[in-house]
């Protein structure tokens, strides 16, 4: 038995009076980034990606430093750079790495702070839309299944989910756009 809101699971707590900040979460190939901004210019508010405050801040791209100081160093980083953002004024739709809420200081901090929307992607779509890239240090074709299996508890962890495959970014803006209008007064 729940004694509290705060005792519930993610998504089964109530919305906030006001959502300020909204998350978008998913696999690499979700359309976090191209639907993020969309979504911040149909709001009117800005629009950052974790990934590139990472490699401003490090001064490398997220390949390099993933090449030159490991995963956990980014990881490092990129926990650095959510916990700023939470602390920065203003509406912002926040586009995390794929990997971000694996991370349950990042998970705790985001879902106190803001509204997650989980991208959800198959491994057949990121198949399609993505080809190996130097840019995505981890993709590799044949670990698609495993990592979204390591990642799913923490996108299941998202306040609401939105289907990408097949649709269009109109179509998941509209989405989230409509949630919004029914949960943020």
């Amino acid at each position: 038995m729940y004694n509290s809101a705060h005792d519930l699971p993610y998504r089964m707590r109530p919305v906030q009076k006001s959502i300020e900040r909204l998350y978008l979460c998913g696999f690499m190939g979700s359309g976090k980034t191209t639907v993020g901004i969309a979504l911040a210019k149909r709001l009117g508010w800005r629009f950052v990606d974790t990934d590139d405050e990472v490699q401003k801040s490090v001064g490398l791209s997220v390949a390099e430093l993933f090449s030159e100081a490991g995963e956990s160093a980014f990881r490092r980083w990129e926990a650095s750079v959510v916990e700023r953002l939470i602390g920065e004024p203003g509406h912002a739709v926040i586009a995390l790495g794929g990997g971000a809420l694996m991370n349950k200081q990042n998970l705790d901090a985001v879902c106190k702070s803001g509204w997650i929307v989980h991208l959800r992607v198959s491994a057949v779509t990121v198949r399609q839309r993505l080809a190996p890239s130097p840019d995505r240090p981890l993709y590799e074709a044949n670990r698609i299944e495993e990592l979204l299996e390591a990642r799913r508890p923490g996108y299941e962890a998202a306040h609401s989910t939105v289907e990408t495959d097949g649709r269009t970014v109109e179509e998941i803006v509209g989405e989230i756009i409509q949630f919004m209008s029914k949960h943020n007064p």
